[in-house]
């Protein structure tokens, strides 16, 4: 996009100036020094335009979530307030308060991460609520882009939590909000175009999309925006869709001479889903030996211990298992689980190996591993079962999956095991969509047999949405 020409200290009417835009788009391909150097000449030419400062807080989140290090996170907290302090020096407008919600929500980002989800959250609502206020008035599609993505997140709430989010004010209208991200899909102007594809591929992620479905938007996106920092959530994505493959043929685009330790999790993770366990635990053992992060770190301490415990030695898959227990705490899933996991006995090589392939997209060579397997444990036969089902599913074969999934039900326990209710919900959910009614009802009455499984308020909560739609 052209500007014209403008002289010092005077702003251009859009929120970014054209220098600013070249540094938003280095910060996501991490390319910090250059950015910074840039956004310095920037702000000698715009010294009050404000953002400046958003531009510093977007590059020092970028930098927090890849070390994962929070002692380095501690050290930058004052950063926010100082940011914040600057804004708020300049003109009182709704570019000044778009800057401090763009600065509150990166902030209220890292603090979730960094395990405050408390004032994370709080930071999150005051976000929502100035917004909304601008949405009022004149508000501008940078300021639409945000606004909607929180009104799909928001509509998508819990039940358990919907009195609350009604309480202070944050329920919303989801399709007022896909329609706005679809709309700005299209702006003239490059950030908005960028904030709205990405807001809206995350968003299908959250709502748990169907996998095509994200894959899909996940190829367009990491097609059309070659930054390194796009090509890391595409890769994200693809490896949580069971679809690594498509991740590996992305990893070539991070590397680089000094690459963040994170990079070598995410490598270790894609192969490690491709049986690929070799290059995985080279990658996984880099990671843990070089990062001072706490985020996944006993995700891959974890898959260390079973790709250990593959190789036959006992110690050193103990070894990485009681390094689990001792590591700090995290926010994420992966970390939690993994933490979960670490207190039980590693699974059978064959299941084991076609829980990776499964992972990984491998579909075919996951129903090989099971079919080399003949577990005795009833515990073990339900999860075989299951397994199954989400392979052919994968597969695209529907009927093989039903009727593994029917296998699941019917072999599981009223108590203790989720495979049952999952596959349960599965099956009312298809009911649904073919207008038979009745046969979701009779799944779920039998979904609703089953007692103190794990997952079970997602679960019900899957629940809830299907009644509800």
């Amino acid at each position: 996009m052209c500007l014209t020409p403008m002289a010092k200290g005077e702003e251009p009417a859009l929120f970014y100036t054209k220098g600013q835009k070249e540094v938003y788009f280095l910060l996501w391909d991490l390319k910090f020094e250059q950015a910074n150097a840039l956004l310095a000449q920037e702000s000698q030419r715009y010294p009050s335009h404000p953002a400046n400062w958003v531009l510093k807080s977007l590059g020092l989140t970028f930098l927090l979530l890849l070390e994962g290090d929070n002692l380095h996170y501690y050290q930058a907290k004052e950063k926010e307030n100082q940011w914040l302090d600057s804004v708020s020096l300049g003109k009182k407008d709704a570019k000044h308060a778009y800057a401090k919600a763009l600065i509150k929500l990166h902030w209220g980002l890292l603090k979730t991460v960094y395990g405050e989800g408390l004032s994370g959250a709080l930071a999150m609502r005051q976000v929502f609520l100035q917004l909304k206020q601008h949405k009022k008035g004149q508000s501008s599609p940078h300021d639409n882009v945000y606004y909607a993505a929180f009104e799909v997140a928001l509509s998508n709430i819990p039940e358990q939590y919907q009195w609350a989010a009604q309480l202070v004010g944050l329920q919303q209208d989801e399709k007022e909000g896909w329609s706005i991200l679809e709309r700005t899909r299209h702006d003239h102007d490059e950030v908005v175009t960028f904030e709205a594809k990405l807001f809206s591929l995350l968003l299908k992620n959250y709502l748990q999309y169907p996998r095509e479905e994200i894959i899909a938007s996940c190829s367009e996106l990491s097609a059309a925006y070659p930054q390194k920092g796009v090509q890391l959530v595409c890769i994200w994505l693809f490896d949580k869709c069971n679809a690594s493959g498509k991740a590996k043929e992305l990893l070539p685009r991070l590397e680089e001479k000094g690459q963040y330790p994170y990079f070598h999790y995410i490598k270790g993770l894609t192969a490690y889903q491709l049986l690929e366990k070799e290059n995985a635990k080279n990658e996984f053992l880099k990671y843990v030996g070089q990062s001072k992060s706490v985020h996944y770190k006993k995700d891959a301490l974890y898959r260390l211990s079973l790709l250990y415990g593959l190789e036959g030695d006992s110690i050193k898959s103990e070894k990485y298992k009681e390094r689990v227990k001792k590591q700090g705490s995290s926010f994420y899933y992966a970390d939690k689980q993994a933490l979960k996991m670490a207190y039980k006995q590693n699974p059978a090589s064959a299941l084991l190996l076609a829980k990776m392939a499964y992972e990984g997209g491998l579909f075919s060579v996951s129903l090989d591993h099971l079919a080399t397997f003949s577990p005795k444990e009833l515990r073990i036969q339900v999860e075989t079962y299951y397994l199954k089902a989400k392979n052919y599913q994968g597969m695209g074969n529907e009927e093989e999956a039903k009727r593994y999934y029917r296998n699941a039900i019917q072999a599981c326990p009223r108590e203790g095991l989720y495979y049952g209710p999952m596959a349960c919900w599965y099956l009312a959910k298809e009911a649904k969509k073919k207008g038979d009614l009745g046969l979701m009802n009779r799944y779920l009455d039998t979904l609703g047999l089953f007692k103190n499984y794990e997952h079970r308020k997602d679960i019900q909560e899957k629940v809830v949405k299907l009644k509800r739609e």
